[in-house]
Parts: structure tokens; sequence; C-alpha cells
């Protein structure tokens, strides 16, 4: 069932990326990390087993289909309406992951899974390890496994730099697919090519900021207030440019 927080990452990320070659992949890779570590979150060491798995595939629409029909329970698990916007065809950029409530553990297990039933492409160099997941009594929101499929046909034009910062944002926020972003974010990209910021934004910024930052222990209307309040409070210190 859905966590009723604002789920996030629990002090540790490790990505993953198929379907770039290997300079392209590690520069994803170190954006995101480098995003990751502004909230200071720790980034994976080299071999680690992936708990943001990102996938760049000109058979996208194949790849979620097979992913949503092999885990419909696992992946509905946030409403179906999350799952049904997974699988609509050609989207640039797609994703959908795990939440549960409880204290993170090693929850690399949702995306072995994929590999071992060829939901995904070949993997077996990635190093997948992973047990099944406990949950504990203390009660917010941890998300254990995000999948981000990117369609290489879908994104025009688009470059690596730019794409892996929309992918750090919603590898990171976790925004709900389809939903509109304010042209201050990165997350607007894919709306209007000709306002879109091609970073990520001091918006971007403000906003993970006060995520990573807020408590875990409230509800997600607090949550949502905190962070609205952190983000005025920043932008008040910042003073006009």
């Amino acid at each position: 069932m859905p966590t009723h927080q604002l789920p996030r990452w629990d002090r540790q990320i490790c990505t993953g990326v198929i379907g770039l070659d290997a300079a392209q992949a590690q520069m994803m890779n170190d954006r995101i990390a480098q995003i990751a570590n502004s909230v200071h979150l720790r980034s994976g060491k080299p071999g680690c087993a992936p708990t943001i798995l990102i996938v760049v595939s000109p058979q996208a629409d194949a790849v979620a289909k097979r992913v949503a029909d092999k885990y419909p329970i696992t992946l509905r698990r946030e409403g179906s309406a999350r799952l049904d916007r997974f699988r609509q065809p050609k989207q640039p950029v797609r994703w959908i992951g795990t939440t549960y409530e409880g204290a993170a553990t090693n929850a690399s297990s949702a995306l072995n899974g994929y590999f071992k039933d060829g939901a995904l492409p070949s993997a077996a160099s990635s190093g997948f390890t992973g047990s099944a997941t406990r949950i504990n009594e203390i009660t917010r929101g941890i998300v254990s496994s995000m999948l981000v499929i990117v369609d290489p046909a879908q994104i025009g034009s688009v470059k690596l730099d730019a794409l892996s910062d929309y992918v750090a944002m919603v590898a990171l926020a976790r925004p709900g697919l389809g939903r509109p972003a304010p042209t201050t974010s990165i997350l607007s990209l894919f709306a209007d090519a000709t306002v879109a910021p091609r970073s990520i934004t001091r918006f971007d910024q403000d906003y993970l900021s006060g995520l990573y930052t807020t408590s875990p222990n409230h509800d997600a209307s607090w949550q949502a207030s905190s962070i609205a309040r952190s983000m005025k409070t920043t932008k008040k210190q910042d003073g006009p440019k």
C-alpha cells in the first residue's frame, strides 16, 4: 500500500545505466551522484547493486510493458494510475519505483527480479545482489528502487548533460509522471524546449534540499508545507537578483 509520506532515499543510492556506451553511462552516473551528494546522499562504490536503474532503449515501450506485465502487484502499490501512466507509449522518459513505510535496507532485490525474469535487457555484469526487504516499526516513507526508461526516439535534440540532470531530478524527487512542471524546473525539459532549462535549476536544488531536510516522521501534507517554507526562506535569504 502507498506510503502516506513523501518518500525519499535513505542515506545511499547506487545507479546503473543500460543502453549507453561506457563513457556516456559514466557521465550520467557521475552527474546523478553529484546532485545526490548535494543533499547528503552517498553514492555506492563501483560494482554496487543498483537501486536506481536507467534503461536507454529504442524499444522503451516494449520494455515498460514487460516490466508492468510481470510485476503488476508490486508496481501498483502506489496506485493503478501511476502504473497505467508508466505503460503509455511514446514517452521520452518514464519512471516507476517502489517505496515502503519503515527503515531502509538493501532493497535492490526489486530490481534484481526484473533481470532474473527477463523483463529488462541483459545486465549480467551489473553485479546485482540483494535480499528481501525487512520493514521495521519506524514509520517513514523510504524509496527502495527506481526504474527510469529513456526512449532515444522521443527525446529530440536534448543533450546528454541535460538528460542526466533531468533523470537525477526524477530519481531523487520522484515527481508524478505526467504532472506539469514549472518552467523554473529541469522537469519541464520535455514540455517546451523553447523555454525549458537545460540543467538543474536553483528551484530544483531548493526543492531537493527541502525534501531531504524535512522531518521524515510527519505526513505528506506537513512535509509539503515544510518544503515550501524552506524554499521561501532560501529565496528571501538570497534576495533579489
